[in-house]
C-alpha cells in the first residue's frame, strides 16, 4: 500500500507506516552537505556519533549490530539489524531501493540496500530470514517500508534481465530486446513470498528520477552524492 513520506526537515522526510517505537529519516537532496547534521538528527532524538553504515557491495548479506554483538562493519554487507535502542542504522542510495524493516513484538529493527543485485540475490527475503534467526521474528509481524528509488519507467534494462527476473521483466515496443524493471514490485513479492502479509508493506511511491528535485538519482545526473535512509528504535517512555 501507498504510505506517503512527510517532510521532517529541509529535504528530510519520515513516514509513521512502521508504527509506534521506531523511527525512520530519508535525507534526501536539500538535506544539509553531510546528508543530516547533528543539529537535524538532535531534533528528532539520535545523536551523529550512533550513527552506522556498512560497506556496500551489492551483496545480499545483512549484519548484527548492539552492545553485545561483535560486528566488524569493515565486512562488505547491504543491510544491518539491531534489537537495541541507541545505534542509527542507514544505508545509502541513489536509485537502489532502501527497506525499512520493524518488528514490534521482537522489537528488532534493520535496513537493507538492494539494487537489481541484492534483488536478483534474493536479499529482501534473506533479510527477513536472518531478523527471523537472530531476533525470533515472526514474519507475520514484521513491518517493511520501501524508501525511494528509480521507477520502472524510468530504469531501462538490458535482454539479460529477463533472465534474471523471470516475470519481472517488462517488454517494451523496441526492437533492442532491452525493458524496464520495477524494483518496488520485485522487493514488494520476494517479501510476500518470505511470509510478510501484504497489509504489512508500505511504499512511499517516489522516484528518485521522477522526483529528482527531492533526491539523488545516479541514473539521471551520473551524480557520486546519495540519499540517506536512517532507522532506530525508539528509547522507552
Amino acid at each position: 500500500m501507498t504510505a506517503v513520506l512527510t517532510p521532517f526537515k529541509p529535504g528530510i522526510f519520515t513516514s509513521d507506516f512502521l508504527g509506534s517505537g521506531v523511527r525512520i529519516l530519508i535525507a534526501g537532496r536539500n538535506a544539509s552537505a553531510a546528508g543530516v547534521n547533528q543539529e537535524e538528527l538532535a531534533a528528532a532524538g539520535v545523536s551523529v556519533r550512533d550513527m552506522l553504515l556498512p560497506v556496500q557491495r551489492h551483496t545480499d548479506l545483512v549484519l548484527a549490530v548492539g552492545e553485545h554483538e561483535i560486528t566488524d562493519l569493515s565486512t562488505p554487507a547491504d543491510g544491518l539489524m539491531t534489537a537495541e535502542c541507541g545505534p542509527v542504522l542507514g544505508v545509502k542510495t541513489a536509485d537502489c531501493l532502501s527497506l525499512f524493516l520493524w518488528d514490534p513484538v521482537s522489537q528488532s529493527a534493520g535496513v537493507v540496500h538492494a539494487g537489481w543485485r541484492g534483488l536478483k540475490a534474493g536479499l529482501p527475503g534473506k533479510a527477513i530470514q536472518f531478523m527471523a534467526h537472530k531476533y525470533g521474528a515472526a514474519e507475520t509481524d514484521v513491518r517493511v517500508y520501501l524508501g525511494p528509488r528509480i521507477c520502472r519507467h524510468c530504469y531501462e534494462v538490458g535482454a539479460e534481465f529477463k533472465e534474471y527476473f523471470p516475470g519481472h521483466f517488462i517488454e517494451t515496443e523496441n526492437t533492442t530486446g532491452k525493458g524496464q524493471l520495477d524494483l518496488g514490485a520485485n522487493a514488494a513479492g520476494q517479501l510476500q513470498d518470505a511470509g510478510i502479509l501484504k497489509e504489512n508493506i508500505g511504499d512511499c511511491g517516489l522516484c528518485t528520477s521522477c522526483d529528482n528535485p527531492l533526491f539523488y538519482s545516479f541514473r539521471k545526473e551520473r551524480t557520486e552524492l546519495r540519499n540517506l535512509s536512517l532507522v532506530w528504535i525508539s528509547a522507552p517512555d
